[in-house]
């Protein structure tokens, strides 16, 4: 019998080729506002969850003026509406996810990325690509906290220890494996930990089905 109830992806920097984008609409937000953008404020906004990148903000720009939920909700607004325009795709990302519908496995995507971001993304798949997904929007405590992944594998009908993640940070791995998840690791920006019952590879091009299924059973 095949254990393998589903998958759950990661967004950012996962499947998509969006922290760039970060980066890039994090210093446009921190320099309109009259402040520096420095190395330190790159290390910042990446892998922790959206609220942390809002006060990241806010201590860059230095302005009691401006809240970090304010200058975070520019950010998510300027880039959902460049993931509208285009979508950088991590190679393997979209034969991956048509594979596994074509098989009729059941996945998920979640992101700590807010629900604009996600919706962009999901514009350029075919309708049904993902039988549910959890956004920043939905949880109360962000990754590492596992609430995003049980909540994934809860919307699916599935159990988190027959399911497989596949994430690209250390933060996103804790909140996979916090939950009881099989996980894959796909490096992006930094480079993720080998442990035990933990599966790194270079890309997405090298999973499968069977390998999948080779995770659970």
């Amino acid at each position: 019998m095949n254990a393998l109830q589903g998958v759950l992806f990661d967004l950012d920097g996962t499947l998509v080729d969006s922290e760039p984008l970060w980066f890039e609409v994090g210093r446009t937000v921190i320099e309109r506002h009259g402040a520096v953008w420095t190395s330190d404020s790159s290390t910042k906004l990446l892998g922790v969850n959206l609220p942390k990148i809002g006060e990241a903000l806010q201590r860059a720009v230095g302005r009691a003026d401006l809240s970090g939920e304010y200058l975070l909700n520019e950010v998510v607004v300027e880039i959902s509406g460049l993931l509208r325009s285009s979508v950088i795709w991590r190679p393997g990302a979209v034969s991956l996810l048509a594979s596994l519908n074509a098989a009729r496995v059941p996945v998920g995507l979640v992101t700590a990325s807010y629900q604009p971001i996600v919706d962009a993304v999901r514009s350029h798949l075919p309708a049904g690509t993902f039988q549910t997904t959890v956004s920043g929007n939905d949880v109360s405590q962000g990754k590492p906290h596992p609430e995003s992944y049980l909540l994934g594998a809860k919307r699916l009908g599935l159990e988190p220890e027959r399911c497989v993640a596949i994430e690209d940070s250390p933060t996103g791995i804790a909140s996979a494996e916090g939950a009881g998840c099989h996980v894959i690791g796909i490096p992006s920006q930094q480079p993720l930990p080998e442990s035990p019952g933990r599966l790194i590879l270079t890309s997405l091009e090298e999973i499968d089905l069977p390998l999948l299924q080779s995770r659970v059973g």
